[in-house]
């Protein structure tokens, strides 16, 4: 074979192997600028996960404190039930009825207040 063909298919196969690592050097950029957007989305899907897992979190211990909340007031709700009961049953056996002193300072009102309007309508 003469040098000059030798020198040719030299010349043609390093052109090749230019040709191709351009493609390849191509390629794997692209890839690379995938691989960076698949982790910033990771990431900012691992951001929101995070976020959510905390409302979850904030909502269930909202939750826990609403129900020991109602069972609180409906533990309350059987005692004053228990102690109405109790007092229904005293009543019943003929105990004296004991008014309160609440009752009797309305009482006492009642009195000044219609002493208070006598002395102004005889003015």
């Amino acid at each position: 074979m003469p040098l000059h063909v030798l020198i040719g298919i030299g010349a043609i196969m390093i052109i090749a192997c230019l040709v191709v690592r351009d493609r390849t050097e191509y390629r794997i950029e692209k890839l690379k600028r995938e691989l960076r957007a698949l982790l910033m989305d990771e990431k900012q899907q691992a951001d929101i996960r995070k976020d959510i897992e905390q409302n979850v979190a904030q909502a269930f211990e909202a939750l826990l404190r609403a129900d020991r909340r109602n069972n609180s007031m409906r533990r309350g709700c059987d005692v004053a039930a228990e102690l109405l009961d109790q007092l229904e049953e005293f009543e019943e056996e003929g105990a004296p009825v004991r008014r309160s002193d609440f009752d009797e300072l309305s009482l006492e009102e009642n009195v000044e207040n219609k002493g208070d309007q006598t002395e102004v309508s005889e003015v």
